[in-house]
C-alpha cells in the first residue's frame, strides 16, 4: 500500500541520517580530547548543534540560539559571520533564514523587513567580509569544522590561512 511505502521510505531516510551523523563522532572526539580550554567553534548549522552537546566548547552561531539572551545586533552579527564558510549569505538567504536569527521582535518591522534584509546584506559585504579575521578574533573563534564535501568552506579556510589540524573521510578541523 501507499502508506507502507511512505513508512518504509521514512525509515530508510532515518537510517541514512543516523549513519551520516555517526561521522560527527570522530571530529567531536578530537575537539574534546585535543583542545583543552573551552573555545568557540565555527561550523555549519547542523554540525554546530552537536558541539555543545558532545564537547566543552561553544559555537559561534546556532539556529537554536535565537532565544538566547543576546542583543538582536549580536545575534545578526553571529549569523552573518557564520555564513562566511558558505561564501557569505545572499539577500535571499538572509530573508529565508530570519527564523534562525530574528526572534519575535523582527515581526514588528513589518513593511520595513526587506529594507532591513538589504542593510544586513550590505553590512556583510562592506563591513564583515573585508574584516572577517577581525570578527572571528573578536568572537574568539579558535577552530572551524568543515565538511570534506564543502569546497567553498575549504576555500574560505585557505583564504584565511587556517591550518588543518585534523582530517578524516568526512571533516577537516582548522585552527584559526
Amino acid at each position: 500500500t501507499i502508506r507502507n511505502q511512505i513508512v518504509e521510505s521514512r525509515i530508510k531516510a532515518d537510517k541514512e541520517k543516523i549513519v551520516y551523523l555517526q561521522s560527527y563522532a570522530d571530529p567531536l572526539h578530537w575537539l574534546e580530547e585535543n583542545v583543552s580550554e573551552p573555545t568557540v567553534i565555527l561550523s555549519d548549522d547542523e554540525f554546530s548543534a552537536y558541539i555543545p552537546i558532545r564537547t566543552k566548547h561553544y559555537v559561534l552561531f546556532s539556529p537554536s540560539g535565537v532565544l538566547q539572551m543576546v542583543s538582536d545586533h549580536e545575534l545578526e552579527t553571529r549569523y552573518l559571520i557564520s555564513r562566511f564558510l558558505g561564501g557569505g549569505p545572499s539577500l535571499e538567504d538572509i530573508n529565508n533564514d530570519l527564523k534562525f536569527y530574528g526572534g519575535a521582535g523582527k515581526a514588528l518591522l513589518g513593511s520595513k523587513m526587506q529594507e532591513h534584509f538589504a542593510l544586513m546584506y550590505d553590512r556583510y559585504q562592506n563591513e564583515i567580509k573585508p574584516n572577517i579575521k577581525s570578527y572571528l578574533s573578536d568572537f574568539k573563534v579558535g577552530y572551524a569544522v568543515v565538511s570534506i564535501s564543502d569546497s567553498t568552506g575549504r576555500q574560505q579556510m585557505e583564504k584565511l590561512g587556517a591550518e588543518e589540524v585534523y582530517k578524516d573521510a568526512s571533516f577537516i578541523i582548522y585552527i584559526l
